[in-house]
């Protein structure tokens, strides 16, 4: 990697004495020299991922961090699991009560009637009908024991199909007992895992630097926002499931009647910059406004398009999935500094905030501007046609979307940029540094675990 980046330093260095040589023209000069600062912005990525080699404890502790993520997460799952098993249990067994009750009342109304059959001896139907006085009462005592057989026979067959529905709910309630119990094992077992995780994560902690436990406390922090994202997503998805209202509908409703208000920054460097940085700020995103002719309406099969406004798969430097562990999305970062984030199809919008953390981020002049983590600038869109889109890292304010509201297909969301967990970060020097688009598809659920390949949705 060092080797590739000094090599890097050299093409340019050849490059900048090159144009001296053969440029001919104020035009060509402006011309070579914005193709220099390109060529130098790369360089200085490659710098930058050489001089955050990690050591190979942060890269364990890296790892385990993932890895208890992912343990929590399940753990949290099986336990919601556990908590609507035990309720759904409890529901069944009140059920069976009940019907027992009335299994019970029907029975002691089909004995009474036997014993009013039998205390009147040798009287029969045929008795009754034929002792009629006349036509009229003939016929309506027929009706009526007509009614009474009708009767007797509906309830018997309530009484039997009582009896199979009681048997049914019976050996489901068992089911469900024995999945607790494996559920409350597996729980367990997951508690001991973890618990082991954390101890060789801490093992792993005592042996780094300084600055890689600035990392580590920075990976978890991302851990957590993600976690709330996941179960902020969750809570809308359960709202919806135990509503008949139509989706579409009802996923609006609910993100009205449950809309948070937007992270603030509210760390006291932040707070002592914002009469400096709002004006300047307001300008930076006057001049982001782009018009929809900007914008790709080029479609695929599935009927999405493209995230980035005038970008494609080219502008994605790596097409692995995922490019490394625990990475839940794909990073757009070729060619995207000012570009307009997009909504690939039409839907809902469920989530539009500001992580707010300690990762600085800095306007193009280098003013600071606020401190984010994890996901910094983010939204997330729910296509009511089982997917949800996140959109991720977008440029500080730069978003135009709130919460509830229904978006187009191609509509302008935000601007890419650098905001929250990303490498290389972004300073005061070099404000440009680590600006992608991070971009997820989530299918079947609102948490990281439905999680799918984004390469195959786009065009």
């Amino acid at each position: 990697m060092k080797r590739k980046s000094i090599c890097i330093i050299l093409i340019v260095g050849l490059f900048m004495n090159s144009t001296h040589i053969y440029a001919s023209s104020i035009n060509q000069l402006n011309a070579q020299n914005s193709e220099i600062d390109l060529k130098i912005h790369q360089t200085n990525d490659e710098i930058g991922e050489v001089s955050s080699e990690l050591s190979s404890e942060m890269k364990e502790v890296q790892n385990l961090i993932y890895q208890i993520g992912t343990y929590e997460d399940s753990i949290l799952d099986l336990s919601n699991k556990i908590g609507e098993c035990e309720s759904k249990l409890s529901t069944k067994q009140k059920e069976i009560e009940n019907k027992q009750k009335e299994l019970e009342e029907k029975k002691d109304l089909l004995n009474r009637r036997l014993v009013a059959v039998y205390e009147s001896g040798s009287t029969s139907y045929l008795d009754m009908l034929l002792s009629s006085a006349s036509l009229s009462d003939f016929i309506s005592r027929y009706y009526f024991i007509e009614k009474i057989a009708e009767c007797d026979a509906n309830l018997i067959q309530t009484i039997n199909q009582t009896k199979v529905q009681l048997e049914t709910d019976k050996k489901e309630i068992e089911e469900n007992k024995v999945d607790l119990e494996n559920s409350k094992t597996e729980l367990e077992t997951k508690k001991q895992t973890l618990a082991t995780l954390k101890q060789q994560k801490d093992k792993n902690v005592a042996n780094l630097t300084a600055e890689e436990k600035r990392l580590k406390d920075e990976l978890e922090d991302f851990q957590n926002e993600k976690r709330i994202i996941d179960q902020e997503l969750e809570a809308i998805d359960r709202q919806a499931k135990n509503s008949n209202i139509d989706n579409s509908n009802n996923t609006a409703k609910s993100l009205e009647n449950n809309q948070e208000k937007e992270s603030n920054f509210n760390n006291d460097e932040y707070n002592s910059n914002v009469s400096k940085s709002s004006k300047f700020i307001e300008e930076e995103n006057e001049n982001l406004k782009y018009s929809n002719s900007n914008v790709s309406n080029e479609t695929n099969s599935l009927g999405y398009i493209f995230p980035v406004a005038g970008c494609s798969k080219a502008n994605i430097n790596n097409l692995s999935y995922p490019s490394y562990p625990g990475h839940t999305g794909i990073d757009i970062n070729k060619n995207v500094i000012g570009k307009s984030v997009v909504a690939v199809k039409d839907g809902v919008v469920e989530i539009s905030k500001a992580t707010s953390g300690s990762i600085p981020n800095y306007g193009t002049n280098g003013i600071f501007v606020g401190s984010y983590t994890a996901y910094g600038e983010v939204v997330v869109i729910n296509h009511n046609d089982g997917t949800r889109t996140l959109y991720a890292h977008m440029k500080f304010g730069s978003r135009t979307v709130k919460v509830g509201d229904k978006v187009k297909q191609g509509q302008v969301i935000g601007v890419v940029g650098n905001t929250g967990n990303v490498s290389p970060r972004p300073t005061s020097s070099n404000p440009l540094e680590g600006t992608h688009l991070h971009f997820e598809i989530r299918k079947g659920g609102g948490s990281q675990k439905n999680c799918v390949n984004p390469i195959s949705y786009l065009p």
